[in-house]
């Protein structure tokens, strides 16, 4: 089976775009993380800094000797730690929904791409080969929309890229 004419910016175009809605996520972790260098607000550093104090005050007070005054720490510090905890879970939600924003953005985009290659490319097949019918009878299901007779489309193209690029980077466990 010979070919006799190939479009190579849709022959490397395609697995392109696959090979960036797969690595996507992991693309998009890398984009947060420079996104949110902040590890933590000034407030929440603060009462780390605060709890540690506490804690090493309560260290060095007997629990039996001064039992008011060991209470009150504690106290303190359940407050504190709840306070921590409420900015923690602030900054986790803030991160997710920037992940999130970012993912429907870049899934927006890539369909946007998909759809433009598919609507300015669409009759233009990717790959003529120069048989008649090498692969009778799904040879029409191959070359939609393109018409011709031994070609490969550009939606046929679309789905074995997305089928076989996952399966090249499967690990075997």
């Amino acid at each position: 089976m010979t070919v006799d004419t190939v479009s190579w910016p849709l022959l490397i175009g395609v697995p392109l775009l696959v090979l960036w809605q797969i690595f996507l996520d992991q693309t998009l972790s890398w984009v947060i993380a420079l996104l949110n260098k902040r590890s933590c607000s000034p407030r929440e550093t603060e009462i780390r800094e605060e709890i540690r104090s506490l804690k090493k005050t309560q260290d060095g007070i007997s629990m039996m000797d001064e039992f008011a005054k060991h209470a009150k720490i504690e106290r303190r510090l359940i407050k504190l730690k709840a306070a921590l905890q409420e900015l923690q879970s602030d900054r986790i939600s803030q991160t997710k929904m920037s992940y999130r924003a970012f993912q429907i953005t870049f899934y927006a985009i890539t369909g946007l791409l998909f759809l433009f290659i598919f609507f300015t490319y669409g009759s233009e097949p990717v790959v003529i080969f120069n048989e008649s019918h090498p692969f009778y009878p799904f040879h029409l299901l191959m070359s939609y929309p393109t018409g011709l007779s031994g070609a490969i489309g550009i939606p046929f193209w679309t789905l074995i890229c997305r089928s076989a690029i996952p399966c090249l980077f499967k690990t075997k466990s």
